[in-house]
Formats: structure tokens, C-alpha cells, sequence
């Protein structure tokens, strides 16, 4: 059940980044720009897949972040990383210069691939 919000969360992400690069602002959107968003939304979906993880394994792990409960509950998981996905994509496209919008996305995914590799560095790794 949880697969099928993550399935939804990542058409709905790819639709409105499909949609919108068409326009006029996202037209500004370098292609490094789009890989690093594209990367940061990549590092969302792993980190969702790793709470779900958490989730199943109370026994060896517990959720750290207090706005997702312990055992995380994953509709606020997915919830909470679609809001914030579409805040940074809709902040960096509305209000951020092109020349800065890099920067902030490498801080970004630096921010997004340490938590998940600390994740994987304490043992959580995702099973199909």
C-alpha cells in the first residue's frame, strides 16, 4: 500500500517537473539545474523508501524526526517530501537567480544524500 503513495508521489512529482520546465520561467533552468533537481528528488524517494524500512524494523531501528511519529507514518512521510519538493522546486524557480539556483541545489542534495547515507551507514538498506 505504501508503494503504491510512493508510485503516486513520483508520476506527480515527474508530471509538474515535466510541466513545468515547459514554461517560461523553468525555460531559465540550466540542464545541471534539472539533473541536480532531478537528483534531489532521486535522494527524496530513496530516504521515503528507507523510512519505510525503519518502519518495518521497529526492532532495530526507531524514526529520529518527530513529525513523522515512531514507527513513521509513511502518508505524512510522503506527504511531508512532496510539500517540501514542490516548495524547493517552486522557491528556486520563482525567486531564485539562475547563477544561484545550482548552488542552493547542491547544498540541498549534499543535505539530502547525508541523511541518507547515514541511513545506510547504520544499517538500513531497502528490500523489494
Amino acid at each position: 500500500m505504501y508503494y503504491k503513495g510512493i508510485k503516486i508521489w513520483i508520476s506527480a512529482v515527474v508530471l509538474a517537473a515535466t510541466l513545468s520546465f515547459g514554461s517560461a520561467e523553468a525555460d531559465e533552468w540550466k540542464g545541471t539545474d534539472k539533473a541536480l533537481f532531478g537528483a534531489l528528488v532521486g535522494l527524496q524517494v530513496v530516504d521515503i523508501l528507507q523510512t519505510y524500512e525503519v518502519k518495518k524494523h521497529p526492532e532495530r531501528w526507531s524514526e529520529m524526526n518527530p513529525i513523522y511519529g515512531d514507527p513513521p507514518n509513511m502518508g505524512v512521510v510522503i506527504g511531508v517530501k512532496a510539500l517540501y519538493t514542490g516548495l524547493v522546486w517552486y522557491l528556486l524557480d520563482q525567486h531564485t537567480a539562475s547563477a544561484d539556483r545550482g548552488g542552493a541545489l547542491w547544498v540541498l542534495n549534499a543535505i539530502a544524500a547525508s541523511v541518507v547515507i547515514h541511513n545506510h551507514h547504520v544499517g538500513v538498506r531497502i528490500e523489494f
